[in-house]
């Protein structure tokens, strides 16, 4: 539907509006009006609305200085890696679309060593903000939604052993070029 088409509408509405506030008002003066007395106090037909070409939009790319949180399309990717004793081997991939949906991907190959725990997946900042994406599964290909952020900040993701709140693994997350 074009704007041109939209604003008459509107004001259309507007002006049935109007029109039904002045027969309200008018029944509440005790003073009766037809149907066709009101439909005459509105115009009958909406004033044309000039609609000037306004100059387009600057491309905003998500995850860009202009305020976005979200990454641009690509791949991120990154080995996990065991810290201290435990054991965890694997790929993760970041996945984003051109809609800035994004994914988190673990490669078949995904195994730790702490099977028998509650293990989560989370992304992290340098500072060590994180955001939770979900429980993880201690072997095999696994997938988790990732929210609308900035994964320049997010680069990290790891694997904290829930019961312990301890990091057990982790993986730098860095674009694939």
């Amino acid at each position: 539907m074009s704007l041109r088409k939209l604003l008459s509408r509107i004001a259309l509405v507007g002006l049935v509006q109007a029109g039904i506030l002045v027969a309200i008002i008018a029944a509440s003066s005790g003073t009766q009006m037809s149907a066709q007395e009101a439909s005459a106090i509105l115009l009958p037909e909406p004033p044309p609305v000039e609609i000037e070409p306004s100059t387009p939009a600057p491309a905003v790319v998500p995850g860009s200085e202009q305020g976005l949180f979200g990454p641009a399309a690509g791949v991120r990717a990154g080995d996990l890696i065991g810290d201290g004793p435990f054991i965890i081997e694997g790929d993760a991939f970041i996945v984003t679309d051109e809609l800035g949906d994004s994914t988190l991907v673990l490669s078949e190959d995904f195994r730790s060593s702490r099977g028998n725990q509650q293990l989560v997946i989370s992304l992290q900042t340098n500072s060590g903000t994180r955001i939770e994406l979900g429980e993880l599964n201690p072997q095999g290909a696994q997938e988790f939604d990732v929210p609308f952020i900035n994964l320049d900040v997010f680069d990290e993701l790891v694997i904290i052993d829930e019961p312990f709140e301890q990091v057990i693994g982790r993986a730098d997350l860095a674009p694939l070029t």
